[in-house]
């Protein structure tokens, strides 16, 4: 749908995955992902950055999930739900949208995103 709208996307999530699962999985400090973020903000293209984070419930992302993630314990996935918010709160990418997708179809997620993109 991104692709129709004559859009360039980047999806990734290891610039908000890397401060959640680092210091969860990992053991080392993921301080540096705000860093590289203060040595974007000043490039042409900070200002047509958009960081997306959408949360799905816990119970669900558990049901859902691939086999590759790094636990299906509830608790932990709930930890790391809460690192992910707190993750999206700290960074300083000024275009920011979190939705919960918790029961929606991937329709419904495009409408929603498509005001805050600029797509009519």
């Amino acid at each position: 749908m991104l692709h129709q709208a004559n859009m360039n996307v980047i999806l990734d999530r290891s610039h908000l995955g890397e401060h959640v699962y680092a210091p969860l999985y990992r053991g080392y400090d993921p301080s540096y992902i705000w860093d590289l973020e203060s040595m974007f903000m000043g490039k042409p293209w900070w200002n047509e950055t958009y960081l997306i984070h959408f949360t799905l419930d816990v119970k669900e992302q558990i049901k859902r999930d691939d086999g590759f993630s790094h636990s299906v314990d509830f608790e932990m996935r709930r930890k790391e739900q809460e690192a992910f918010k707190i993750a999206f709160a700290r960074s300083r990418i000024s275009h920011k949208l979190s939705l919960d997708i918790t029961d929606l179809d991937k329709n419904q997620v495009f409408n929603f995103i498509r005001p805050f993109l600029g797509i009519k």
